[in-house]
């Protein structure tokens, strides 16, 4: 019932690929599953169809048509076509389309249900679960740009650098079964279409519903026409995969047989192959595992989804024999109950067809134990765990196998020595999260890249090395260049609090110089409570699965969205920014909500095996506990988007400090991360200036402080928070600079220096001036606004005296924007664009931070000047050029003093899978904001070495100083039970080899202090 609103009616089948409109779908009875060809879902041209049949019931559904020919050279074909616009598409924008994706899966989620219990016959709670466990799959393909980045190293050779990139391949393709409709399709193509590349998707004929209902919504999400393409069909169309020569890598999961075949004969045309096949799932049981916990654990896996799943567990292994876990295991599955698996109370419901063995004509298969075999759920009994382990590894498959078990050293063997590619330790069904890679090896799994994880995205992606070399030789023509609340609230404990401070400041509109609202000054106790809130909740919250507290994000950016336009006008209110770049501050702080809903793979830690003797390592990325935001008022979304999405991900709660200019977008994101889920005290909201600030950094219980605004305030919290033990990023000041070079194109350059404000514009002067001159300075609220005011009428005097000072100190001044008079906004804090030009570096309006519209023009008479000047700075932040030289360019991002730099560029801020790098002046602290720098500073270290080590008893301790490796010393004298006054030790053999000593080594030989020969002098 729910797919009549996918099929074609009979006329649709005139024309080749004829767009099918809704209505037309629901005409045919039972309905056709369309094929999905260059964004258009068509019914097939072909006769031959399969039934796609109720396993409960035994109805009809739908018919599936074998794809023709034609018609699979017409998906490849449209692949191809979308393949080079899609490639080039951003990164960002293929992950916003998954972002969108992820949604409209959360929004349909029963009617996907709903579909797979329809024509596969899980139970609907399993058929929840097929849909998540693919879910989580484009979750993490939202996070891709990360895991898609190549390494950089410059300089390996004189003037030489060499930079990796990762490529899509092209057009990829992916075989499905037919145990989880949804997840193994979303195991395949958000990864694949994420990385750049077009997909052909064939699903299972036996239920090829879900693959096309979340076709529709990855083309409702926005996915370019031709980027994903569906096909059906058995034998015939896989074939014709695994032959086409534009179909450049090819997903398979599936029956062994099938999977073999497919990686001989696509491997055999040089495509790419991941192919996972048979699985048989082993859990061996130790006499001292939990009884009640491991059972239960034992029948899910066993029995869920009527046990036809590649990851359901089919063998248990009792070490030391069946009782008394049989009896209780059978009474554990007798409760199951079996139905269709729609009804309510169903556990079990249908096996997908009659074939594989009847509501009364149902495919239905009660659970079922077979005890006391030697080699079907198939129970063995094994008398040790070596016994245990060496049945699951005589075993052909090697998907997964787990272990029940109390004792650590028995956990630690069996990790060690089993021979599968996933491991669980007192957990059924070892499948990892999607940032770890689904790791299956033997028979289970062949080729080379695993599904999802790092493995994934290099299965989809190929390397292309650069090597580069920007060289200027003699005689080159480089050589020689010149170049809404009225009274805004505190945030404490999840509850948005009027201070009981009788002081507060009025938050003024720059335009009107009208009173927005009032923020009181927090006090000391309203401080603690925040404080004593964030650190509460810290103890939970820490331990809230990273998979939650991402979906809080992906929530948060979705309601971010929701009400882009209500944040907007909230800081164009306040701030005075016009509505457009207001909403660039919005945008650029999602893009970093963005990022933490990837956090887990930044946060992963890392795991060497054995790194001595019967000893492994692992590290573990932990949060700090209660870490704060002190924000400046030029970004009041970006900045404190910056902070708390990245430190709550993490697991740390927060303490946000927003300005006191504008602290109206920080209370509204604040509104909606409550509304995405955010716990009560994960974030609290305090306001205030010095006092407030000197609290934060003297509170023994935060953490970690983060910071953005002038130096002055900078290292002053630098150094008092740093004193008192606390991690600090502050970023300040900054002075970014413009090279413009003579070959420059000149209508780009301008328009970026003009859009872009910064500091040294060049000598195109005169036509520089033109277009600052049309600009439009208005309200930021009015639309023809390009310019609002500066944030208060302190900052607007400020302006014009450094303004002045430029003048007096000789610059001159092409364009005077001081006079400016906006009508109906006579009383705002308007400044007009203003050009200084020869301006020189001892100026006070060129060494201080102007924060204004003012462009300080200088000259230089070379390339090699020209960065002088901006390296003789005091600030490095970021420093931009403008050329068609890559010498000139290679130059530059040498020998430039900044943290970031733009190659024809304004404004080089990296996108949040970076990290934003300010150096010398303009930043202190270790680790920068957001990026893995970011997820650095917020998180510690745990470094784990374990050794699970069954003793002898009664061994002696070791007083020694550990090491990884044994003494290998050689002892020239060594007694036991004797008295000698000499022993004689020495790391180097051939010291003693002119002696022809025998020689012994200390930990293999005992020996009498007559059965050796010694010598010198002893």
């Amino acid at each position: 019932r729910n797919f009549k609103s996918l099929r074609p009616q009979k006329s649709a089948v005139r024309n080749n690929y004829l767009a099918v409109t809704e209505p037309s779908w629901r005409q045919r009875n039972p309905p056709r599953v369309p094929n999905l060809i260059g964004g258009r879902f068509v019914d097939s041209q072909s006769f031959v169809s399969v039934d796609v049949l109720n396993p409960a019931t035994q109805q009809v559904i739908s018919q599936v048509p074998l794809t023709t020919n034609e018609e699979f050279k017409a998906a490849v074909f449209a692949a191809k076509r979308a393949f080079p616009l899609w490639r080039n598409t951003p990164i960002a924008t293929r992950q916003r389309i998954m972002f969108k994706f992820q949604e409209l899966i959360r929004r349909d989620i029963d009617k996907l249900a709903m579909n797979i219990t329809a024509e596969h016959g899980k139970t609907l709670k399993d058929a929840y679960g097929d849909v998540l466990r693919g879910l989580e799959e484009v979750e993490h393909a939202c996070g891709l740009a990360t895991l898609q980045m190549g390494e950089f190293v410059s300089n390996v050779s004189n003037g030489i650098d060499t930079y990796s990139i990762r490529e899509p391949l092209g057009v990829c393709a992916g075989i499905c079964p037919f145990d989880f409709p949804a997840m193994i399709p979303l195991w395949m193509f958000p990864l694949a279409v994420t990385c750049g590349n077009t997909f052909i998707l064939k699903p299972s004929e036996k239920d090829p519903g879900a693959a096309v209902m979340l076709a529709e919504l990855a083309v409702e999400a926005g996915l370019p026409n031709g980027v994903l393409n569906i096909v059906h069909g058995s034998n015939e169309i896989v074939n014709a995969i695994c032959d086409d020569d534009d179909v450049k890598a090819i997903s398979f999961v599936g029956p062994n047989v099938a999977g073999t075949c497919v990686y001989a004969r696509a491997s055999a045309k040089g495509k790419r192959i991941q192919s996972n096949v048979g699985a048989k799932n082993h859990a061996v049981v130790m006499p001292d595992a939990s009884m009640d916990a491991t059972l239960n654990a034992l029948v899910a896996a066993g029995f869920g989804a009527a046990g036809q799943k590649c990851m359901a567990l089919s063998t248990v292994v009792f070490v030391g024999g069946l009782n008394p876990w049989e009896d209780k295991l059978v009474e554990h599955a007798k409760a199951i109950k079996v139905n269709a698996g729609t009804e309510p109370d169903a556990d079990l419901g249908p096996v997908i067809s009659k074939q594989v063995p009847e509501y009364e004509h149902g495919s239905f298969v009660g659970p079922t134990i077979l005890s006391s075999v030697t080699t079907n759920m198939e129970c063995y009994k094994a008398d040790s765990i070596e016994e245990a382990i060496n049945i699951i590894n005589r075993h052909k498959y090697s998907n997964g196998a787990s272990i029940f078990t109390t004792s650590g050293v028995a956990a630690r063997k069996f990790q060690t020595e089993v021979e599968v590619g996933q491991v669980g330790i007192n957990v059924p069904i070892s499948v990892p999260l999607p940032f770890s890679s689904f790791t299956s090896c033997k028979p289970s799994f062949a080729g080379d890249l695993n599904f999802d994880g790092k493995a994934g995205i290099q299965f989809y992606t190929q390397v292309k090395m650069v090597t580069q070399q920007w060289k200027d030789l003699p005689g080159s023509s480089e050589e020689g260049v010149v170049f809404s609340y009225k009274r805004v609230p505190n945030l404490i404990g999840g509850a948005f609090v009027d201070s009981q401070s009788l002081a507060s400041i009025d938050v003024i509109n720059p335009a009107t110089q009208e009173v927005v609202s009032q923020v009181p000054l927090t006090t000391n106790e309203e401080f603690k409570a925040a404080v004593s809130s964030a650190k509460q909740a810290f103890l939970s919250w820490r331990n809230t699965p990273v998979t939650t507290r991402q979906r809080i994000m992906f929530k948060l950016q979705e309601l971010i969205r929701r009400d882009i336009d209500k944040l907007a006008l909230n800081i164009t209110t306040e701030q005075g920014k016009t509505l457009k770049d207001a909403q660039g501050d919005v945008f650029r702080g999602l893009e970093v909500v963005e990022h933490a809903c990837g956090m887990a793979s930044l946060q992963m830690g890392e795991y060497v095996s054995n790194v001595s003797k019967g000893i492994d390592t692992y590290s573990i990325r932990e949060p700090l506990g209660v870490c704060a935001g002190i924000c400046p008022f030029n970004f009041p979304a970006m900045i404190p988007l910056w902070m708390f999405p990245v430190a709550v991900t993490c697991g740390n709660t927060f303490i946000l400090k927003p300005s006191e200019k504008d602290p109206g977008a920080s209370i509204l994101l604040a509104e909606l991360a409550m509304e995405a889920g955010l716990p009560n005290g994960v974030l609290n909201i305090v306001h205030g200036t010095t006092d407030i600030v000197n609290a934060i950094c003297d509170d023994e219980d935060i953490r970690a402080v983060s910071f953005v605004g002038s130096n002055t305030a900078g290292m002053h919290i630098y150094a008092r928070a740093s004193a008192k033990g606390k991690r600090v990023q502050s970023n300040m000041g900054a002075k970014n600079h413009a090279i413009v070079m003579p070959d420059a194109n000149e209508d780009a350059t301008l328009n970026a220096l003009v859009a872009a404000g910064f500091g040294a514009a060049g000598q195109r002067e005169n036509k520089l001036v033109e277009r600052a001159k049309a600009l439009k300075v208005n309200a930021g609220t009015e639309p023809d606004a390009d310019l609002g005011p500066v944030i208060s009428k302190q900052a607007k005097e400020r302006i014009h005296r450094l303004i002045q000072s430029g003048v007096e100190s000789g610059a001159r001044l092409v364009l005077d924007g001081r006079d400016i008079v906006v009508p109906g906004y006579e009383h705002g804090n308007f400044i007009g664009p203003t050009i200084l030009s020869d301006v020189t570096a001892n100026m006070e309006c060129y060494k201080e931070e102007i924060f204004g519209p003012v462009l300080i023009c200088m000259e230089a008479d070379s390339f090699e000047e020209a960065i002088n000047i901006v390296n003789r700075n005091k600030y490095g932040n970021g420093a931009s050029i403008f050329t068609t030289s890559g010498v000139a360019a290679r130059k530059f991002q040498t020998e430039i003093e900044a943290g970031q730099v733009g190659i024809n560029v304004p404004i080089p801020v990296p996108l949040p899978f970076f990290s934003f790098t300010g150096s010398k002046a303009s930043f202190a602290g270790d680790l920068n904001f957001y990026g893995k720098a970011g997820v650095n500073f917020f998180t510690q270290i745990k470094t784990v070495t374990q050794q699970w080590k069954d003793l002898p008893s009664g061994t002696g301790a070791n007083l020694a100083m550990p090491t990884s490796k044994k003494p290998h010393w050689l002892i020239l004298g060594f007694v036991l039970n004797c008295k000698l006054s000499h022993i004689f030790v020495a790391k180097r053999q051939e010291k003693f080899d002119m002696y022809n000593f025998k020689f012994l080594e200390l930990e293999n030989y005992r020996c009498n202090y007559t059965t050796l020969k010694v010598g010198l002098g002893f």
